[in-house]
């Protein structure tokens, strides 16, 4: 199998990370640093399950990154992290019936 196979997905990941990677150079230096602080939020989680900060750009292009994969517009800021309400569900409870 070549190292660069080229597939169809693998071309829309690129172009879809240039088209980012340029939206991210428009824009000006006060989203730049709204991006940054975004980053910083302490609910971004790592592979490895541990919270830590993403530089500015990584943010931008994670969040405008999978929007435009949908073909939705970018955000020129970072979007509110949302709070949800309590679970209000109980505890669950499996039950088995003779067969």
């Amino acid at each position: 199998m070549p190292r660069n196979p080229r597939l169809p997905r693998q071309q829309l990941g690129r172009a879809t990370f240039g088209v980012v990677s340029g939206d991210w150079r428009a824009l000006s230096p006060e989203d730049q640093d709204a991006w940054c602080l975004g980053g910083a939020d302490p609910y971004v989680m790592s592979r490895l399950g541990r919270t830590r900060p993403i530089p500015g750009f990584h943010y931008f292009k994670r969040i405008n990154g999978a929007r435009a994969a949908i073909g939705l517009s970018r955000f020129n800021r970072p979007p509110a992290v949302p709070s949800f309400a309590l679970n209000t569900t109980g505890p669950l409870a499996i039950t088995t019936s003779p067969a």
